[in-house]
């Protein structure tokens, strides 16, 4: 079956909601990481061998944190490149492409494909105006 172009904006929606609670989840998930390990950053008076002690424990929290940003801002590009529109309609049983067909069987191979993979021969174009 080919999914209609209804279908697949229904999809995309649900892959733009999945990620966005997903974006949430690890946002909110990784904020007290990040929050105490900025203040043990900040309030921390002694200075250990480096920089990478007082301040590494802060940045690997911070991954998931802006990963989680970048999910929430990406999540309907996401969306369109999980659940792309399908470029080419092929007949099931032989990959011969039917798209634009005005029949409802493949020539190709004969199997009936119904009115879903078929066009209107009379279906008015875009017009100018």
């Amino acid at each position: 079956m080919v999914p209609s172009p209804a279908d697949i904006i229904r999809l995309r929606m649900y892959m733009a909601a999945t990620c966005r609670v997903l974006g949430w989840f690890v946002v909110l998930a990784s904020t007290p990481f990040v929050v105490v390990f900025a203040l043990d950053a900040i309030l921390t008076e002694t200075h250990y061998w480096g920089w990478w002690d007082n301040y590494g424990p802060l940045v690997l929290s911070g991954f998931p944190f802006l990963s989680g940003l970048l999910v929430l801002i990406f999540a309907r590009l996401a969306a369109r490149v999980l659940v792309p529109f399908p470029k080419r309609v092929l007949c099931p049983k032989c990959d011969y492409a039917v798209d634009g067909a005005t029949h409802q069987r493949c020539p190709e191979c004969g199997l009936f494909l119904g009115t879903e993979f078929s066009e209107p021969a009379d279906a008015p174009g875009p017009t100018r105006s």
